[in-house]
């Protein structure tokens, strides 16, 4: 049975297929990955069946679109946020939003909808929060009040300083072509690009 995983970035309100589509595939699994000329919005879904109406499952993420500065990297490297969580995009919350479980190494994440932040440690080490939605909308905070949260999911994220800028927040899913079963998330932000990886739960 054709197990297909597909990846679209979506136009902000709408499901435009955009003006590139990409294929990879191996014996049980295939890979279709459209991008669009907005990067606001990305879903990704799991199909098990070409006859089936409908995907199995998905995971989408939504995101503003800050614009880099180069004057972000003195206050990264400044120290002064560092232990302290910030708002990952702009405005509202990003948002990432799945309907089945995910595991991001030995990290589960169960279906459910998630606010996103981010920190970076002491250490100077990347990680990303999941934080329950419900629990946050019971405590009034909103999107710029990130440093003020607590709790959730931890994903520590590898961090690379890349050649090719980002000039807005760039945050995609992806699969590898030699293990399509496993989805690289990237977030990149001016030269930044922080990397994790997660499987669909059985």
């Amino acid at each position: 049975m054709l197990k297909v995983l597909f990846a679209v970035s979506l136009a902000s309100a709408s499901f435009a297929v955009g003006h590139s589509v990409t294929h990879a595939s191996t014996k049980d699994t295939a890979l279709y990955a459209f991008e669009s000329a907005t990067h606001n919005s990305v879903a990704l879904w799991w199909q098990t069946s070409t006859d089936k109406q409908g995907p199995d499952g998905w995971v989408s993420i939504n995101h503003g679109e800050p614009v880099w500065k180069d004057s972000y990297d003195k206050e990264i490297e400044s120290g002064r946020f560092d232990g302290v969580r910030w708002r990952l995009g702009q405005n509202y919350w990003t948002v990432l939003d799945t309907n089945v479980n995910l595991t991001f190494g030995e990290t589960e994440v169960a279906a459910n909808g998630y606010y996103v932040v981010l920190e970076r440690t002491e250490e100077g080490d990347f990680r990303a929060f999941l934080l329950d939605q419900a629990q946050i909308r019971t405590t009034g905070l909103i999107a710029s009040d990130a440093a003020k949260t607590t709790g959730g999911i931890e994903i520590p994220l590898e961090h690379e300083v890349v050649e090719t800028k980002a000039e807005n927040l760039t945050i995609g899913f992806s699969a590898r072509e030699d293990d399509n079963e496993t989805v690289d998330w990237t977030i990149h932000f001016g030269p930044h690009k922080l990397t994790a990886n997660f499987r669909r739960s059985n």
